[in-house]
Formats: structure tokens, sequence, C-alpha cells
């Protein structure tokens, strides 16, 4: 469309499959100050962290079969303001199941908290980025700064239920000759 709106799709076939595309489009009207992402995915794989050792070591469990499968659609809404900031709602649903034999007592009987071999996620995030550079590419002078807050699970007691906050910064500043 001529407003820097990229579609990526991914396919991957071997020991892990995936299939998943996602379509941006930053400037979705004609004021160039909103936005939008959408993108959908699948994808198998042939072994799965099912829990770690009392020394915090990964188990992995490997099989000839593929031992988890992801199913995920997310979207995001992007607001700009003024040349510097910008905002980005995010929503994404994720469906991931497991083989049986990952919940049998030889493994992991409560991966998902439960005898479940399937889970629901859904995850809702915010970003806030502040963008005040010479050049966006190679910043030389300037300042980035962002927040991010971030809700996996709608329970805020049990199941899946994590928070993210997360905070970035830089400064850039040029380098005198020699």
């Amino acid at each position: 469309t001529g407003r820097r709106d990229q579609l990526r799709i991914t396919t991957l076939n071997g020991y892990t499959r995936n299939i998943s595309f996602s379509y941006t489009q930053p400037y979705s009207n004609s004021a160039l100050t909103e936005g939008f992402t959408v993108g959908a995915g699948f994808t198998q794989t042939r072994e799965i962290v099912y829990k770690t050792s009392y020394d915090n070591k990964l188990l992995f469990l490997k099989s000839d079969d593929f031992s988890n499968q992801l199913f995920f659609i997310n979207t995001a809404y992007i607001l700009r303001r003024g040349i510097t900031e910008r905002h980005s709602f995010g929503l994404s649903f994720s469906n991931l199941s497991v083989n049986d034999s990952v919940i049998s007592s030889v493994y992991n009987p409560a991966y998902f908290n439960s005898t479940k071999t399937r889970q629901n996620i859904i995850d809702i995030s915010y970003t806030y980025q502040f963008t005040d550079v010479d050049n966006v590419a190679y910043p030389l002078t300037g300042k980035i700064y962002s927040a991010t807050a971030a809700k996996r699970g709608l329970k805020f007691t049990g199941g899946i239920n994590t928070f993210l906050l997360d905070g970035r910064w830089a400064k850039f500043w040029n380098m005198k000759k020699n």
C-alpha cells in the first residue's frame, strides 16, 4: 500500500513444523496516527520441556511423534501521538495441547496444574514507546525509552496467571573525532 505495511509468512517443516503469518499496517488512517497488526499460526514440536529438576536443569521429553501443538491468533492496535510517542494495545489467544505421555505419572502429571492435555491462554498487553533520535535505524544522538505491562491469563490466583512489567532506556550521543 506504500504505508510501510508488512506481510510475513513463515513455513518450517521437519523436526519442528510451523506455519504462521502476520500483517502489520502501522499507518491505517489518513492522518497516519493509527495502525494495527494481525497474525495467526500453528506449531508442532517433537520435544517439550516437561519440568525442571531439583538443581534447575530443564528436562526434555523427546518423541518420534509430535509431543505438543500450539495454535495462536493475535492482534494489536497501534496509536501514534505525535512523532515521538507510540502506544500499542495487544490481545492474543493461544491453544496449547500436549501428548498424554507428558501428563503421565512418569513425567509431569501437573503440567497444566490439572490432568487436562489442552490449555487455552489469553494474553493482554500495553506498550508505551518514546523515540527521540536523529535516525531510528542507526541513532547517533537522542534517547529511546519504553515500558510494557502484560498479563497472561484472566485469573489473578491459580491456573495461568503471570504479570510482566518491562522497562527499557537508551541514550545516544556523538563521539568526538579521534
